[in-house]
């Protein structure tokens, strides 16, 4: 059972219409976790397309219940989940992928991800990562 905390929050502004600054409400999910995993993943200059780059959950065995990827790569990443060869996200350059989660999904839980490159990688890149879930037997 996890026993910590990680609070995941977002607030939004916009132009609204009529170009009248508009906000909404912040919002915030606090996600239950027992194992974080955070880093970076290099992606190297010249590195091919349809490179696979493992999202790494160290100890996060049972299920993610918080993610936030940053794409720092300079090309559009794919996202897949669960090792399925379906691809439900695209991150482009400078794009953040946020998931959170109140407890464990009961139905697919997501048990590993993986970035993908969409074109040869031109200079060096980054993907920085934060993954929170739980381990086994926690």
């Amino acid at each position: 059972m996890a026993d910590k905390n990680a609070v995941f929050g977002v607030s939004l502004s916009y132009t609204g219409p009529g170009g009248v600054a508009a906000s909404a409400p912040a919002q915030s999910v606090t996600v239950p976790y027992q194992a974080l995993s955070s880093g970076t993943l290099d992606i190297p200059d010249a590195a091919a397309a349809s490179t696979d780059y493992l999202i790494p959950l160290g100890s996060i065995d049972t299920a993610v219940t918080g993610v936030m990827i940053r794409n720092s790569s300079g090309q559009e990443l794919d996202v897949s989940l669960n090792g399925g060869a379906e691809t439900p996200f695209s991150i482009p350059t400078g794009g953040l992928l946020l998931l959170a989660f109140p407890s464990e999904p009961g139905e697919t839980p997501i048990t590993s991800m993986t970035v993908t490159t969409s074109a040869e990688q031109s200079g060096d890149g980054a993907v920085h990562f934060w993954a929170f879930g739980d381990m086994v037997g926690a």
